[in-house]
C-alpha cells in the first residue's frame, strides 16, 4: 500500500487548511449527535472537553 492510500484512509485534504473526514457511524443520528456534543459521552467515545 502507497503512503497516500494510507492516509486517505483517514481523510482527505479538500483545501489548504481543511481536512474533511467522513464516517458511517452505526446508529441513528439522535445518538451519534449526542455522542458528539455530550461531554461525558464524547469522553468514552473520542476525547474529553468542553463543545465549541
Amino acid at each position: 500500500m502507497t503512503e497516500t492510500a494510507t492516509l486517505d484512509a483517514y481523510g482527505v485534504v479538500t483545501d489548504a487548511a481543511t481536512l474533511t473526514i467522513e464516517r458511517l457511524l452505526p446508529g441513528p443520528v439522535e445518538r451519534v449527535w449526542d455522542y458528539l456534543t455530550r461531554s461525558e459521552l464524547r469522553r468514552q467515545w473520542l476525547a474529553s472537553g468542553d463543545s465549541a
